[in-house]
């Protein structure tokens, strides 16, 4: 156990004391197809089962992501996590955080009341949120109105179905970009509406904010 502050008592090293005894490893370079972390999935569907993901697949997330959340400028900024870190959403979120330079906010668990609080007063610029968490949050709101968010620059929501009323009243409400984000555990997420598409979907395409995934064109 390594602690980063004062050390506790005798089972924790301190990180300095840690860091300062380790030897250098030198360059190493992996096979793009080789493991990064094991995850499991389809609990929902059945028995659950680990999946490997592998370094190409998270550096391609990564590429992905940044190309999607870059434009927006909230990828050197902070992440909230309050979502589980083992699910393969928040994974891939914390990762995309660091390698883009930017920190994490992290909780250990959601609750409406703390996770408000963090975004009013901790400079979160953004957060993944499943719709249960923003529809929590919202109904904090209605009954605290004072906690009301101002800085927040983007949400991204999925893993479940987004009511089309509790996604109005959010966009309403946060007054911040939605990115919808779906996938398979195996392939890694994957980027459903754009923040274009959701200001399409209140101006003259209502149904998108009903939708899962992107529209074909034509």
């Amino acid at each position: 156990l390594v602690c980063l502050g004062n050390v506790p008592n005798g089972r924790w090293r301190s990180f300095d004391e840690w860091t300062a005894a380790a030897e250098p490893g030198g360059e190493q370079f992996l096979p793009p197809g080789s493991a990064m972390y094991q995850i499991y999935t389809s609990g929902t569907t059945g028995t659950p089962k680990g999946i490997v993901v592998s370094h190409e697949v998270m550096t391609f997330q990564v590429m992905q992501q940044h190309a999607s959340f870059g434009p927006i400028g909230v990828l050197d900024g902070r992440l909230l996590s309050s979502a589980p870190m083992f699910h393969a959403g928040m994974t891939t979120m914390w990762l995309v955080s660091t390698t883009w330079g930017g920190s994490l906010y992290v909780q250990r668990g959601f609750e409406p009341k703390a996770a408000l609080r963090a975004l009013r007063e901790e400079r979160i610029t953004w957060a993944l949120l499943v719709p249960p968490m923003i529809s929590a949050c919202l109904a904090e709101l209605d009954v605290d109105p004072s906690q009301k968010v101002e800085d927040l620059g983007l949400i991204i929501y999925g893993s479940a179905p987004m009511p089309e009323p509790i996604l109005r009243s959010a966009m309403s409400t946060f007054g911040c970009e939605f990115i919808q984000f779906y996938g398979l555990s195996e392939t890694n997420s994957l980027i459903g509406l754009q923040p274009a598409d959701h200001r399409r979907a209140l101006s003259e395409r209502s149904e998108l904010l009903g939708a899962a995934g992107r529209t074909v064109p034509g």
